[in-house]
């Protein structure tokens, strides 16, 4: 997944993009509904056209003059959006046997969990999880004899519980892939970083520490989904997990395929 970031930054650049990165965007500025630019922590960058791949309601209800909000804090109080993450980043120092790339857990009770996710909301003790191992395939992700794991589950977005509640709840899962795979690591792990909401929040503005965008409620699929050309400021555009087709990386790269043919279909008229 990183290559492919690498490769569209090399094609960006190859046509002359000029990439600016740890630039915070505090507000897209308009004038008399036509966008002029952004403004950004370093100053401001003037632009005929802005493509936001934020999150969504952040964006509209925090970069964008009220008067010109197309979906203010009442739509999003209103929407569901997909379930946060728990994430795992685990350093082993030793391989582990019995794990391929990809590894799915369904070994709790699925009803409960997707209640717990979105019914209840409550906090998963025992979630379903995805696993992946991706040192079984790229020798280059982990230290020679070492394994590298990312462990993903997911939970009810809003409030995150204490550190210690996160670090518990891997735990667990490390003690469930130890019974699967027989044989333990727990006291071989070198390297530890337990995240959830509150990473999302801080390092996306994703809202409610929301993972995965919008979720796909039937009111929420296909055309009811967010708007991808702003109708209430020219030039301004939206892309990724919000807006049509929908989530997931494939579907999210589709998505920047069709804003670039929406914004190459109006200017090329101008």
């Amino acid at each position: 997944m990183g290559k492919l970031v690498e490769a569209y930054y090399k094609i960006a650049k190859s046509l002359g993009v000029e990439v600016k990165l740890n630039h915070d965007v505090t507000r897209i500025i308009s004038e008399k509904g036509v966008v002029r630019g952004v403004e950004t922590e370093a100053g401001i960058i003037d632009a005929d056209i802005v493509v936001n791949n934020g999150d969504y309601a952040y964006t509209e209800t925090n970069l964008i003059d009220e008067r010109y909000q197309t979906y203010p804090d009442s739509y999003w109080k209103k929407r569901t959006l997909s379930p946060s993450g728990l994430l795992g980043y685990i350093g082993v120092r030793k391989k582990l046997p019995n794990l391929q790339h990809h590894n799915l857990f369904f070994d709790t009770d699925w009803d409960k969990h997707f209640d717990e996710v979105f019914s209840t909301r409550k906090w998963s003790k025992d979630p379903m999880f995805y696993l992946c191992a991706p040192s079984k395939t790229d020798p280059s992700v982990a230290p020679h004899g070492m394994e590298n794991l990312f462990i993903l589950a997911p939970v009810a977005n809003g409030n995150q519980p204490d550190q210690k509640v996160l670090e518990r709840a891997i735990d667990d899962i490390i003690i469930r892939i130890e019974q699967k795979i027989g044989t333990s690591f727990a006291g071989d792990i070198v390297v530890r970083d337990v995240r959830a909401h509150n990473y999302f929040k801080s390092t996306f503005h994703a809202t409610r520490g929301n993972a995965f965008g919008l979720a796909h409620t039937l009111r929420q699929s296909a055309h009811l989904r967010p708007k991808m050309k702003s109708p209430s400021i020219e030039g301004l555009y939206h892309v990724g997990q919000f807006t049509s087709p929908g989530t997931g990386v494939p579907i999210v790269t589709l998505s920047g395929k069709v804003v670039s043919n929406l914004i190459r279909n109006q200017w090329q008229k101008k």
